[in-house]
């Protein structure tokens, strides 16, 4: 997550490259606090860019550890407990189910 003075936090969710139909603009997610809690943000606008994960997100070494940068905002209101530039969250997209018949 990036804070900027006077702005509302910015996150930048890095998502594997197959997975990128999950992260459109104006998709919901939820983000885990590191509370345990949860709080719902959305995609502002679709990965543009692929980015190496910062450290502490690196997964095995010698693998590719490219993902797309996918930018998104808070919905509800970020307590201000947890406003700190570079906090790592964790994040998940809502299952979305096939429609199984028509309305």
């Amino acid at each position: 997550m990036r804070i900027e003075e006077d702005e509302e936090p910015l996150m930048w969710v890095y998502l594997p490259p197959k997975q990128a139909r999950q992260a459109r603009d104006g998709q919901e997610l939820e983000v885990e606090l590191p509370d345990g809690s949860w709080i719902e943000a959305i995609v502002i606008d679709q990965a543009d860019m692929a980015r190496r994960l910062p450290p502490g997100l690196n997964g095995s070494p010698g693998a590719n550890n490219l993902a797309l940068q996918v930018p998104a905002r808070f919905i509800e209101p970020l307590p201000s407990m947890w406003r700190f530039d570079q906090l790592p969250l964790r994040v998940r997209f809502p299952l979305r189910l096939p429609r199984l018949w028509r309305s």
